[in-house]
């Protein structure tokens, strides 16, 4: 019978394994019952949270067409935590920072995997009409 390795102790998918070694991968499912007050708290993370990645992608796109840089997740962060203090974005303070924090994240991270899909796609596109054009010899 070959050998099990747990993924806790250090076997990774990526990584070479020994032959014979087989690697569980294990999950787990539970259902959350919550009360009517956590109900209402993760619709306000949620809903903040999507706010503040819209907001990221339209102020990431405004910045780009009127200088030509990009935001960095320093400087919208940064941002965020003033706009907070402001009197009209009050209920950005009612949630958890790090989902704000990770909802810019999320959104880099989308935008960095949309540009690097599109230009492949354009350099493989290329690439081909390339190829398909004859050249006089």
């Amino acid at each position: 019978m070959p050998k099990v390795a747990d993924k806790k102790k250090g076997a990774s998918y990526k990584k070479e394994r020994p032959e014979g070694v087989i690697v569980r991968y294990q999950g787990y499912r539970f259902r959350i019952y919550p009360t009517a007050e956590q109900a209402a708290q993760f619709a306000k993370t949620f809903g903040c949270a999507r706010w503040v990645y819209n907001f990221y992608l339209s102020e990431r796109n405004e910045v780009y067409k009127n200088t030509g840089k990009t935001l960095t997740f320093t400087d919208f962060n940064n941002a965020i935590n003033q706009l907070k203090k402001h009197p009209y974005f009050n209920w950005l303070k009612e949630v958890d920072k790090f989902s704000l924090s990770n909802a810019i994240l999320n959104a880099i991270r989308l935008s960095k995997t949309f540009l690097r899909v599109t230009l492949d796609f354009h350099a493989s596109k290329a690439n081909e009409k390339a190829n398909k054009t004859i050249q006089p010899t």
